[in-house]
């Protein structure tokens, strides 16, 4: 397994974990398989440079994050 999918399972992983939706376990892996998909696409299309990578995937997790929503937190 490569980095960028252990990197995108992790961060799948991490968005399910925040998500305030009840999920089924089938729901759920779905879920997953589709976040891990689209991650990797992301990482694949951002890596021509690392630093923007890391700054994009971090700006669109936090649009997820309970802590932040309203108020602006980055």
């Amino acid at each position: 397994m490569n980095n960028n999918k252990i990197m995108a399972r992790h961060l799948a992983f991490e968005y399910l974990r925040r998500i305030n939706e009840e999920l089924s376990p089938a729901d759920y892996l779905q879920k997953f398989e589709q976040l891990e998909l689209e991650f990797i696409s992301l990482i694949q299309k951002s890596s021509i440079n690392s630093e923007k990578t890391t700054t994009g995937i971090c700006d669109f997790l936090s649009r997820f994050c309970p802590k932040c929503k309203g108020d602006g937190c980055r």
